[in-house]
This record gives C-alpha cells, structure tokens and sequence, in this order.
C-alpha cells in the first residue's frame, strides 16, 4: 500500500516484486488498497493530536482540483494545515520555501462533505490554543464557510490570485512587455503599501472595456477586507496560497491525473486516503489497521 499510494498498480506490483523476490499479483495490491483505504476513513476523520507551536500562528487552506472519473470529470477538494513554525523560508528571493510538516485532507465530492473532516482538523489546531490564519483565492463556496463557521478570524485573499486578474485587465490595456510589467510592478507595491484607492484610480484610467474594469475592481471591493497586505508582511505572515497550489500537485496530481487514468468514485477517494495519510505523517494509522495492537494509533 505504501508503493500504490505512491505509484499506478501496474508499476507497484513490478516494484513489489523486485523488493520482496516473492510473486505479488496486481489484484492483490488492488484489493489490499481498497480494503485498507477504505478501513481508514473513520481514522481519517478523527482530529489530529496537536503539539502546539509558541508563538506561531496556523495556516488554513483549501482547493479544488478537477479528476477524471467514470462518469466524466469531478472535482477533489483538499484540504491543508500547517504551522508557521514548519515553514523554512527559501533562500532565493521571491520563493515560497519549504514545510516541514502538513496535515491533507482530501475528499472526492461536494464541500458540504469535505467541510466536516477539515473543520475538525481546523478545531483540534484552535483547541490546542493556536491561532488559525484562513489563506485562500476567495472562491464563493469557502467563503461563505468561513464567514459563517469563523467570523472573526484573519482570513486573506490569496495575493497571486489578485495579481492574475490584474494581469488580464494589463495585457487588454497595455501593448509593451516593458511598460506592462513595470504597471503590475507598481500595483503589486500599492497593494502591499494600503494603496488599493490609488490602484483603483490607475484602473480606472486603462483603456480597456468598461465592464471588465468594473468587474476588476469590484472584485477588490468586495475583498478589501482581506487584503491589508501590508499588515499582514509587518506581522510575519504569509500573502500567498503557493502551499495549496503545490499540495494539488503533491498530493493529488502526482499519482492521479497521469496518462490515461480514470477512477471509479469509491476508488479514487481510498487511494486518496491512503496518500493523505502518507503525506500527512500519520501512516501508523495504517499499520495499526493491519496488526491491531502492534501499533500506537496516535498520528
């Protein structure tokens, strides 16, 4: 299970044999990580055991990532958490760095299932006294969760996310490589220095269509809120959602959205299971499923 988790049947049945010197069928491995991936799931939805972090806060994010199924494409919801404390920051400029530690969830379906099993992990972090920062690109459905689960804490739109609708309304508005970038340039400082009134005027003076510049700034409007960048840097924290980007990819995408694969539902959600536990550092979750009472379920 720890090879399929990772690798596509065929290749981990070839692997398995070539460690073990023993015949290992690929519908055993099949069926070992359907029976186990699903077994895990009630261990999954347990919370996590939190050893809190001084002085650090907690990140919270969420995304959505599309998979072919059976039945045409789906989307995944993950979900990851990680303290501030875990996060090494890079040594080249301008990159995120590197996590030590996260806590996955991953769901096949709607958030309305995704959103138990994350909230509990969410609350053992808030539980254990830590301070929980929602990071996230300010899609509809997790916003209205968080306004409506956690009014009163530091929720921020995902930097990059704004930068990219800025970059549309650039490329309609302005013709030269040159003078676009040192345009964006200049909104990236206005965001980051409490100058979205100002952005907000050098947006209206682009030449493009009336509609967009209106969509574009309404969308700054309405999350001016969660924009105070600025603050957000003086404070240590971080203004970009790379983390849930990279677990998409990570997590999902690595062992998921290869060359002509295609899940069946239940399929896809207990290698999903089995992969977030792996990622998450909680396989002894696992081992204790196959020889109860050799192994501490505490993960």
């Amino acid at each position: 299970m720890l090879l399929t988790q990772e690798l596509p049947y065929s290749t981990a049945h070839h692997l398995a044999q070539e460690l073990l010197g023993v015949s290992v069928a690929r519908s055993t491995l099949y069926r070992l990580t359907m029976h186990y991936g699903q077994a895990l799931e009630p261990a999954l939805a347990e919370p996590i055991e939190v050893q809190p972090q001084p002085d650090s806060v907690v990140y919270a994010m969420a995304d959505g990532l599309m998979l072919l199924f059976d039945e045409g494409y789906k989307e995944v919801k993950l979900g990851r958490l990680f303290a501030q404390s875990k996060l090494s920051p890079s040594p080249v400029a301008n990159r995120g760095g590197c996590i030590a530690e996260s806590t996955y969830v991953a769901h096949v379906g709607s958030w309305a299932d995704f959103w138990p099993n994350w909230q509990k992990q969410i609350e053992a972090w808030r539980a254990a006294g830590q301070s929980v920062v929602f990071l996230n690109d300010g899609v509809s459905w997790l916003q209205e969760k968080l306004r409506q689960a956690y009014p009163d804490s530091l929720q921020i739109l995902d930097i990059y996310h704004v930068m990219e609708q800025l970059a549309g309304l650039a490329r309609q508005a302005i013709s030269g490589v040159a003078a676009r970038q040192k345009w964006l340039a200049k909104a990236y400082e206005l965001l980051t220095h409490a100058g979205l009134d100002v952005l907000l005027k050098r947006i209206d003076r682009l030449a493009v269509k009336r509609s967009e510049a209106q969509r574009v700034a309404g969308y700054l409007k309405r999350n001016r809120s969660r924009m105070a960048y600025g603050c957000y840097l003086a404070q240590g924290l971080c203004i970009g959602s790379g983390a849930i980007e990279s677990a998409n990819k990570a997590v999902v995408q690595q062992r998921m959205k290869r060359a002509g694969q295609r899940w069946s539902k239940p399929g896809a959600q207990r290698v999903l299971n089995l992969r977030s536990c792996w990622m998450s550092g909680r396989w002894p979750l696992v081992k204790a499923l196959i020889e109860p009472g050799s192994y501490s379920m505490a993960a």
